[in-house]
């Protein structure tokens, strides 16, 4: 029997390519939730929106760690795969500026 090529099939991405993508939804979540918060006035004021950004946006830097460690952990690394660790690392950087702007503000 001749047995077939099993290199040629597709590979099946991991849970790790699971973990890498996590950081977007939780980036997008937080930032509907800061925006709502804003524009609807919660607590009465602007405060509880900084309040809820900067805590989705330290929140969001700890998530998107493990999601690059899920990067590191994906063993074959398509173009899908490098491109979602390219936005991981923007979503560092947007948690870094909006952290520090509401801290700071």
């Amino acid at each position: 029997m001749i047995q077939q090529n099993v290199t040629d099939k597709p590979q099946k991405q991991t849970v790790w390519f699971v973990v890498s993508i996590i950081p977007t939804f939780f980036m997008l979540l937080g930032t509907i939730i800061t925006i709502t918060s804003y524009l609807q006035l919660w607590g009465g004021s602007t405060r509880a929106s900084t309040v809820i950004g900067v805590f989705f946006a330290e929140i969001t830097l700890v998530i998107t760690a493990l999601g690059l460690l899920g990067y590191l952990r994906t063993h074959h690394k398509t173009t899908l795969v490098k491109n979602i660790a390219r936005f991981n690392w923007c979503i560092v950087a947007y948690a870094v500026t909006v952290g520090l702007y509401l801290f700071l503000s």
